[in-house]
């Protein structure tokens, strides 16, 4: 354990468990994480659960229009889905 504060400390980032398949970064276990850190400081900071689900709703959304409207192709429509957690 360090004995000084690092920077990560400070932006409530999970611990992705390292996978040795395709299988194993599927599960819910390593792919939570990784959307989780995916997700903006701003979103990850918020403590009350109806404003969190509120802004993630707006974030989530403006991916998704931002993707149809530079006129992506499917699969990279469903990557910006994802979130680019290599799921």
């Amino acid at each position: 354990m360090p004995t000084r504060e690092l920077r990560s400390s400070s932006q409530n980032i999970l611990v992705t468990p390292k996978c040795n398949n395709q299988y194993g970064k599927r599960a819910f276990a390593s792919a939570a994480p990784v959307l989780w850190n995916s997700l903006p400081t701003t979103l990850r900071e918020i403590y009350c659960y109806r404003t969190f689900k509120s802004i993630l709703k707006t974030h989530l959304f403006q991916l998704i229009t931002s993707a149809i409207h530079s006129n992506k192709p499917c699969d990279e429509l469903l990557s910006a889905i994802n979130y680019n957690c290599g799921v």
